[in-house]
């Protein structure tokens, strides 16, 4: 895929763009910043594709797009047929993001002034085709973007709440889980990231923090818990040089611990509803 080419267009018009034909349409939120949620929705994604589904990812924050530079995309320019936006494409796997576009001088296709045109374009005006699923890594909070990117949806099928182990970041989670409920957004379930430590040499476990507090939330707020992710120096390592690793099987730390999530989610998008 070369930076900057061109799709060909469908005689009579340009191609159809939008989520009309994506089945499933997923979010992960934090509610706020530093818990790994772009990497969790990143690896699900590539995981979906890895498995065999028809999967696209939506990297919805606009002031700090994470997905490109996560997933090794940060040097290509953004494409289009005419007013349509063409999403990159790793592995089967389709991705959009505001990283995308030039530092320097607008895309052609982009007029938005406001953050919701921007993110309805990034909705609406991509050529998403037919797609299983649709994750969206949501900006860290709530408030207008989330509600932005809703409407834009038309849709939305279910939601992951990912956090850490610390009050804070739980604080945040609940905040999080209770916006979904005003929005009218399924919650999944719970995923608590970096949670505890597993020594490479031995194998044996500690834990960081008060590890289980997701556990502990999903619990109050009677939702599901997905899973715990332990700090694994192998994803950190992986994200900084693009290539993600959580979601193949490599049976050790984060990575085998994701499997479960990975495998529950997927059930998740095949079931016809």
């Amino acid at each position: 895929m070369a930076p900057g080419t061109q799709a060909q267009v469908a005689p009579g018009g340009e191609p159809a763009a939008g989520v009309g034909r994506v089945r499933k349409r997923l979010l992960v939120l934090s509610g706020k910043g530093g818990v790994g949620k772009s990497t969790v929705a990143a690896n699900l994604a590539m995981g979906f594709a890895f498995r065999g589904l028809a999967a696209g990812l939506l990297d919805a924050d606009l002031h700090g797009p994470a997905v490109p530079w996560l997933l090794g995309l940060d040097r290509l320019a953004l494409r289009t047929a005419g007013q349509v936006l063409l999403p990159a494409e790793m592995g089967g796997l389709k991705v959009m993001s505001m990283g995308f576009l030039p530092q320097a001088g607008p895309a052609a296709p982009w007029r938005a002034t406001t953050g919701a045109a921007v993110l309805e374009q990034l909705v609406r005006q991509v050529l998403w085709k037919a797609l299983d699923v649709l994750v969206v890594d949501c900006p860290a909070g709530t408030g207008e973007a989330h509600l932005a990117v809703i409407r834009s949806l038309e849709r939305v099928d279910g939601a992951v709440v990912v956090t850490t182990p610390q009050e804070l970041a739980l604080l945040a989670a609940r905040n999080a889980t209770a916006f979904c409920r005003r929005a009218g957004v399924p919650v999944l379930g719970i995923l608590e990231n970096l949670s505890g430590f597993q020594c490479p040499a031995c194998l044996a476990e500690a834990a960081l923090a008060q590890a289980g507090g997701g556990r502990r939330l999903a619990a109050e707020l009677r939702v599901p818990f997905l899973g715990a992710l332990p700090v694994d120096p192998e994803v950190a390592a992986a994200g900084e040089t693009g290539q993600p690793i959580l979601y193949r099987e490599l049976g050790f730390g984060a990575q085998k611990a994701f499997q479960p999530v990975l495998r529950r989610l997927q059930d998740w998008v095949a079931a016809r509803s």
